[in-house]
């Protein structure tokens, strides 16, 4: 099978994609593990339950950062650091 080059664009937008699947997934499985709705989710992290739903189907919204790690942490992921600049 031929080698397939993609542009950065491309791989950025890929890592995006994949990041913003695994925050789903995330919020999807402590959801179903502690049978929660959108709304418990949302009024536990301070965030609408509609921003909840389109954040679960892959689509933007607006969060303060305070929302964002309490949703990263809901969804049991954390930020790592990227050190490009040392390199």
């Amino acid at each position: 099978m031929p080698r397939i080059t993609l542009t950065q664009e491309q791989r950025e937008a890929a890592a995006l994609e994949r990041m913003r699947e695994t925050l789903a997934d995330g919020i999807l499985i402590r959801k179903a593990r502690n049978r929660l709705t959108n709304e418990q989710i949302g009024h536990g992290l301070e965030i609408g339950e509609r921003t909840i739903a389109k954040i679960i189907n892959g689509g933007d919204v607006k969060l303060t950062l305070t929302q964002t790690m309490r949703l990263l942490r809901f969804a049991g992921l954390r930020l790592e650091g990227n050190h490009e600049s040392e390199k």
